[in-house]
């Protein structure tokens, strides 16, 4: 999934997001949830929801190199263990819960989020994301391709600094937030690939001046590195979520050699990922508690 820090620090900011062909796999398996110990997520949603006590995620599918990809995973289990122990992916009650128990856990770390990944993985596709309310679109046009920048970033510690920068000078962030859901809401609304490239190039420079204006390394040496590239072939690129040396996502224009654009990536130590976007959400397969 990609967002932008907008979200949660600017409350009431749109942002877009879309769910990928990563998934998280719950199962009823009583002996190994209780090997497994203390997990804040699940443990949280079974506060909630009691009938998920039993019930295990497998999430490798998110991690690589033995670290966890920036693609939603705490979203994703959290949601696919509800959805189980509800017999039910019906996304707007599936949300609710999920959001519930994310927050409860997260809410302890002190950064309890905006639940937009929450909401990519109930409902699934691509989401405009607006105060709590995600109204389904198309996925923007233009030809995309995902990125790991090598290393982990952890969104809540982000979060928390950027929250702390806008308490302090508020008249200096809070423009360069309004820049990044000014930017998002040309990503919901654009028709073509030009758009789509202008539209994402225009996230990447306000994130750049959030890092600028709070001295947080949101967009990395690499991930600049990649911001150059593509734009050396008339695409755009930005990480997603809070930033950092995570996932990045990147638009090229419909001609260009996609396949030369990976190898260039490679040559700058960034693995281009094979992930399809707009994907289906959560879904039930196959209950036996």
């Amino acid at each position: 999934t990609a967002y932008s820090p907008a979200r949660t620090s600017l409350p009431g900011a749109l942002a877009v997001v879309t769910a990928v062909d990563r998934r998280a796999v719950a199962r009823f398996d009583a002996a190994a949830r209780a090997q497994a110990g203390a997990l804040p997520l699940l443990d949280a949603l079974v506060e909630l929801l009691p009938a998920a006590a039993a019930v295990v995620v497998d999430s490798t599918a998110f991690h690589t190199g033995g670290r966890k990809l920036g693609l939603g995973s705490s979203a994703a289990v959290v949601t696919a263990a509800a959805a189980l122990a509800l017999d039910d992916a019906e996304p707007s009650a599936l949300f609710a819960i999920a959001r519930a128990a994310h927050a409860l856990a997260q809410g302890r770390r002190g950064a309890p989020g905006s639940g937009i990944d929450l909401a990519a993985a109930a409902w699934g596709g691509t989401l405009r994301y607006q105060a709590g309310v995600a109204t389904p679109i198309a996925l923007p046009p233009g030809r995309w391709l995902a990125y790991d920048l090598g290393a982990p970033a952890d969104t809540a510690t982000l979060l928390a600094h950027v929250t702390a920068a806008r308490a302090a000078a508020p008249g200096t962030i809070d423009p360069r937030l309004q820049a990044i859901a000014d930017a998002a809401t040309a990503l919901a609304l654009a028709t073509t690939t030009a758009a789509t490239i202008a539209a994402l190039a225009a996230a990447a420079a306000a994130l750049a001046a959030l890092a600028d204006a709070t001295g947080l390394d949101l967009a990395t040496p690499r991930g600049r590195a990649v911001q150059a590239l593509a734009a050396s072939v008339g695409g755009a690129a930005k990480t997603c979520g809070a930033g950092g040396g995570d996932v990045g996502v990147a638009v090229v224009p419909d001609d260009a050699d996609v396949a030369g654009f990976r190898t260039a990536l490679a040559a700058l130590g960034v693995t281009p990922l094979e992930l399809r976007l707009g994907q289906p959400g959560t879904s039930v397969v196959h209950r036996a508690p």
